[in-house]
């Protein structure tokens, strides 16, 4: 018996050590509490006897809580939970509870015994872990908008070391005009090959199998065979041996800013372009006069079969000198824009009107496909000029017979021109240079007529393209602002 109530004894020691133990009354006024509760609680038995428990309590415990716990112990039932309480020093501690009611002879409870256990430290973790799990969810949200912009403003291709592509981001779709499914899954094919030399391809593909990570520029071409660029990185990604297994390529578009770049070397160009112009004309203007006049007074004086012939060619080629300072000196003082409204289509009949001999010597014919009477303010002669240079090209790259197609039409604020050849087309190659002074492909051509071209359209603050048609030739698009 009394081994056994050592036993008793030791583990109501062990518990008033671990527990906070107190005893209520059927008011739930505190008529006991250890010394355990008073380490924690820092009151005095004193200051708690006689106390309801709510004097601990942070905040008033709510009408549901009260509810609760007397639902329970009301019908014998221990009550758990877990309450934040306050010390005397103001001190926050947090404690799990246990209630225990003890019921009298009318069957409601005479005397509660409460345990608790002291579990601040597990709540300090618990909120701390909160803490950090608020972080890191708002982290991971920022990390997936910063992914998000990234996907739709960079370009990314992922492929693998056999080089098929893994996952493409929606810009790569957009430039490319390749659906996902197209490219997810067969060998990357946006590359202009033609454009980068073999060696450079190869020395790409050298440093990424060799783990290296590469940065530069590429030129790609779209599902139509347009041309975009890209500045990117292609970064490999290792596997545990140390193998790539996968490229993860990532690149802005810069298509406007090498745009931006090759304007600006042709306004140099155009710039060194003019002041040598200005120098030529100077210098070849008044001795070519001369020649004019004295090869016509020759050609009038001569009656020589044979050597008027060659006095006729050579009365040409002057001319062709002449023509060639002229364009010069057009570009090296473009004449100031003198705006006045004009009947593009009046316009485009005159034309046609005046290369009339030409079209029936070649035996081509002129066909309307759409016309408008669209009124502009622009210069006449200078539209003029384009038209009949556009025209005349149009003529040369067809040699005889066919046809050339004539549209004329506005949308919105912008007025369209196309001139359409059936002609043979011009290469890749050499459309991209067309434009460049001196740069053409005729045999009798000086590399100056579409630049003239060019810097008229500008001057109206409109456009000039040239394309290949899929049915074969050339159009010409000549883009004006509307000014009603």
């Amino acid at each position: 018996m009394i081994s056994a109530m050592n036993d008793v004894i030791q583990i109501m020691t062990a518990l008033d050590q671990h527990l906070l133990v107190s005893i209520s009354d059927r008011d739930c006024r505190i008529v006991y509490v250890n010394e355990r509760f008073c380490d924690i609680s820092k009151y005095h038995k004193d200051e708690i006897i006689g106390q309801t428990h709510d004097f601990l309590r942070r905040t008033p415990p709510s009408e549901e809580l009260r509810a609760s716990v007397w639902e329970k112990v009301s019908a014998g039932i221990a009550w758990e939970g877990e309450l934040e309480l306050v010390a005397k020093d103001k001190t926050v501690y947090w404690v799990h509870a246990t209630v225990v009611p003890f019921m009298g002879e009318d069957g409601l409870p005479e005397r509660y015994i409460t345990f608790r256990t002291d579990i601040t430290k597990r709540k300090l973790k618990e909120d701390e872990l909160l803490i950090t799990q608020r972080h890191l969810s708002r982290t991971l949200q920022e990390l997936n908008t910063v992914k998000d912009a990234i996907a739709d403003s960079s370009f990314i291709v992922v492929f693998n070391e056999a080089g098929k592509v893994q996952l493409v981001s929606d810009l790569v779709c957009e430039l490319s005009y390749f659906e996902r499914e197209e490219l997810v899954g067969s060998t990357y094919r946006l590359l202009d090959f033609t454009h980068h030399r073999r060696s450079s391809i190869e020395s790409i593909l050298s440093a990424l199998k060799n783990g290296e990570v590469w940065r530069g520029e590429l030129k790609h071409k779209d599902k139509f065979g347009n041309e975009f660029w890209i500045h990117g990185t292609i970064i490999p990604c290792k596997n545990e041996a140390g193998t790539c297994y996968r490229y993860v390529a990532i690149g802005n578009n810069i298509t406007e800013l090498k745009h931006s770049e090759g304007l600006l070397i042709r306004s140099e160009k155009l710039s060194a372009l003019g002041e040598l112009a200005a120098g030529i004309a100077h210098e070849i203007r008044n001795p070519l006069t001369t020649l004019k006049g004295f090869t016509s007074l020759l050609l009038e004086n001569e009656k020589e079969a044979e050597k008027k012939l060659y006095i006729h060619l050579l009365k040409e080629e002057i001319n062709r000198i002449d023509q060639t300072v002229n364009e010069l000196m057009s570009l090296a003082k473009p004449k100031p824009l003198t705006l006045k409204k004009t009947n593009l289509f009046e316009l485009m009949q005159q034309v046609c009107l005046f290369l009339q001999p030409e079209l029936l010597l070649h035996a081509i014919e002129i066909e309307w496909k759409e016309t408008a009477a669209v009124v502009t303010d622009c210069e006449e002669n200078q539209i003029k000029q384009v038209l009949i240079n556009v025209m005349k090209n149009a003529i040369e790259a067809m040699g005889n017979g066919g046809k050339i197609y004539l549209s004329l039409y506005q949308e919105e604020d912008q007025i369209f021109i196309h001139v359409e050849d059936e002609g043979p087309g011009i290469p890749e190659e050499h459309l991209r240079m067309l434009g460049n002074p001196f740069y053409t492909t005729k045999t009798k051509g000086n590399g100056l007529g579409l630049l003239m071209c060019n810097n008229i359209m500008k001057n109206h603050f409109g456009r000039f393209e040239i394309k290949n048609r899929e049915e074969g030739g050339t159009v010409v698009t000549l883009m004006l602002p509307y000014r009603p």
